[in-house]
């Protein structure tokens, strides 16, 4: 959109048919008709909601972020895989991706800690 100089972009599902829109859809369907706008015949136009920007803490595929010790993963976490436009789906693979990364890049720091050397009051 930004590129084009476009005020929005368009979402079409009008080659299903109206009972599976409606059956599968409902509210978006009703919410789209009070705007005049039936998705069952025609494109609708569509721009990126706020709520769906997530990803501000930029880390690895380990969730390692640039400060020491800190470690983000889903929705916070800005990994480079699906951008900062996630959502569903695409979200819930990622955290589960880069949390079995995490906890195996976190064991692996863990073995090789040393642990300091506990000293007990006279």
């Amino acid at each position: 959109m930004k590129r084009g100089g476009l005020d929005h972009v368009v979402l079409d599902i009008s080659h299903k048919p109206k009972a599976f829109i409606t059956s599968h859809f409902p509210n978006i369907y009703e919410r789209c008709l009070r705007f005049g706008f039936d998705m069952a015949r025609e494109p609708i136009p569509v721009v990126p909601a706020t709520h769906y920007t997530c990803g501000r803490i930029v880390t690895d595929l380990n969730a390692r972020s640039d400060l020491d010790g800190l470690h983000a993963i889903g929705e916070c976490a800005f990994t480079g895989l699906h951008g900062a436009n996630r959502l569903a789906s695409n979200s819930l693979l990622e955290c589960m991706v880069v949390a079995h990364s995490a906890a195996q890049d976190l064991s692996n720091q863990l073995q090789r800690a040393v642990a300091a050397p506990a000293t007990l009051p006279p």
